[in-house]
């Protein structure tokens, strides 16, 4: 690998960094705001439960004027509720889903650290082993297995000054794209990096092989931005060391 390449080679990997750690940042910004929400929970609940072991206790117990509980407003919905219930043996969830009274919560904010936390890693697990098998297809070159992983409205982006590059849609688009690549090279795909970047799987490799017009070999770094909705691949974005391989290219079809 010459000196050009090195550079090239860092290029490509401080621009994957970069988009990496941006991503990161919005993915914590949100966390810590979900984990704000959640950490109100206990809150909440300690109000609730206080409220209902005052209603279980006696009739004639009032609870003193400068109560600031009694005063709050989910207490006095919560009396609202008993008092205009028709039915008897009211529960907290009853309660909860009672018309006009409101929690101040927004959507899925009762999910715990926890359960988020699974959440998200269950979903990017699934989607850097869709990758991995993506590649995997395409050592086979296995069309078939390959859509199956892919969205109908998938796009497919390459560089414009590409023989093969342009913008490719849905499946019929991937297969033109697929097309227009294997008519030029014969390439084999290596991956030094794989790994997660919020909303989007990134490889970080390299594209080696034959070049068919005149059979020259290259080496050439690459960058691959999968996008997904769902479990399906919405948009593929490629990037690769395109001096090297628009020479190489140029040189084949001469």
């Amino acid at each position: 690998m010459n000196h050009e390449q090195v550079l090239d080679l860092i290029t490509v990997r401080e621009s994957a960094a970069t988009v990496k750690a941006e991503q990161l940042r919005e993915q914590i910004a949100t966390l810590t705001e979900q984990l704000a929400i959640v950490d109100t929970e206990p809150a909440d609940l300690a109000t609730t439960r206080s409220t209902l072991l005052r209603l279980a206790g006696p009739a004639d117990a009032s609870p003193p004027a400068a109560d600031a509980t009694v005063a709050s407003p989910p207490y006095q919905q919560i009396l609202a509720v008993f008092a205009t219930t028709e039915h008897s043996g009211l529960r907290a969830k009853d309660i909860k889903g009672s018309p006009g009274l409101t929690s101040g919560r927004s959507p899925g904010r009762g999910m715990t650290r926890r359960a988020l936390a699974s959440s998200l890693c269950s979903m990017n697990t699934r989607d850097l082993q869709t990758v991995r098998s993506l590649y995997d297809a395409f050592a086979r070159r296995d069309l078939e297995a390959i859509h199956a992983c892919l969205a109908p409205d998938i796009v497919v982006e390459q560089p414009e000054c590409l023989p093969w590059g342009g913008r490719y849609v849905g499946h019929e688009g991937f297969n033109s794209f697929i097309g227009a690549l294997l008519r030029r090279l014969e390439p084999e795909v290596e991956t030094t990096d794989l790994f997660d970047a919020g909303d989007q799987i990134v490889h970080i490799g390299r594209s080696r092989g034959r070049v068919v017009a005149n059979g020259g070999r290259y080496d050439v770094s690459e960058v691959h931005l999968w996008t997904f909705r769902d479990g399906k691949v919405t948009s593929l974005r490629g990037y690769v060391d395109m001096v090297i391989l628009a020479a190489l290219t140029a040189s084949a079809q001469s």
